[in-house]
């Protein structure tokens, strides 16, 4: 089950080495569900799923968490290391044919980011997330999460100083044309584990953001894009005083194709696990004004 917690810092080493289906650290029901759907042999870029007509995706070379703890003095230790997205797709069939219990006891724990955009909307403080794209391949396709971006740590990032800030840039540049170095935001002060998933997510929080803003940036990043083939399909708004309340429905912004869009109520959401663990954080009032602070609302 995903769970969400507030954390001090991040005191994070790198690793050189990737963690492969073979490594000490991945667990045997991993290797041998990685192997048996044939991840092995599923191509390791874009360019070569192109060339090969490959229809189930490529095996990014993302990063995951190696070693990981969160202490007693709120401080998140844990050394990052190159790995296979596949890896992580082997721990979410692990749940699909035995549970979320079995699953998430054998997570990689894959290495994600996310931005959560808290902001006033009619004198209330919501959280600005977004509606997933509804392509069948992609991950909660059509469900809200409450991050308003969120996604892998390429092994890319692992060259630069602080690859988890690194990799939340390009997520925000990506999905909603927000320049993060122009964007006030706090330290990465939260984690959102999705053991059956085989994630963990770490992001931090944007200050003194307008809604206003934030939509006319994503209309801008998904100019000339068909909206069939968007990754994010809208923007959702959460209530930070009353979270669980989106059960039953939310408002969200959906672009119409033409450089516009419109708010509609939306009933009976599907959430993402990250978002009900977000909604968990949020039934704690202490939580509340934590995030109303952070985010100088």
């Amino acid at each position: 089950m995903a769970m969400a917690e507030f954390i001090r810092r991040v005191e994070l080493d790198k690793s050189g080495k990737e963690r492969t289906p073979d490594s000490v650290s991945i667990n045997q029901l991993v290797r041998e569900m990685y192997f048996r759907k044939g991840y092995d042999k599923a191509p390791l870029s874009k360019e070569e799923m192109i060339a090969r007509c490959y229809t189930g995706g490529f095996n990014a070379l993302n990063t995951s968490w190696e070693s990981f703890q969160i202490g007693n003095d709120g401080v998140l230790r844990g050394t990052l290391a190159p790995t296979r997205f596949m890896l992580s797709k082997a721990v979410q069939d692990i749940s699909k044919e035995s549970g979320d219990e079995v699953g998430g006891s054998v997570s990689i724990r894959m290495a994600h980011v996310s931005m959560l955009l808290p902001a006033m909307r009619n004198g209330k403080p919501v959280l600005i997330g977004q509606k997933k794209g509804t392509k069948k391949e992609m991950l909660g396709a059509g469900q809200i999460h409450a991050g308003a971006t969120a996604g892998n740590v390429a092994a890319k990032y692992l060259e630069a100083e602080n690859p988890l800030l690194a990799a939340l840039r390009g997520e925000m540049n990506r999905n909603l044309a927000l320049d993060l170095s122009l964007l006030n935001h706090s330290d990465l002060c939260f984690c959102v584990h999705e053991p059956e998933i085989g994630l963990v997510n770490v992001g931090a929080v944007a200050k003194r953001v307008q809604v206003e803003d934030v939509v006319s940036a994503y209309l801008r990043s998904i100019s000339g894009e068909p909206l069939q083939n968007l990754e994010v399909r809208g923007l959702a708004l959460i209530p930070i005083e009353d979270a669980g309340s989106i059960v039953n429905g939310l408002e969200v912004f959906e672009p119409n194709g033409n450089g516009g869009g419109e708010w509609k109520f939306v009933e009976q959401p599907v959430l993402r696990p990250y978002t009900k663990a977000i909604i968990d954080l949020l039934g704690d009032k202490a939580n509340q004004g934590r995030l109303i602070k952070l985010a100088g609302l």
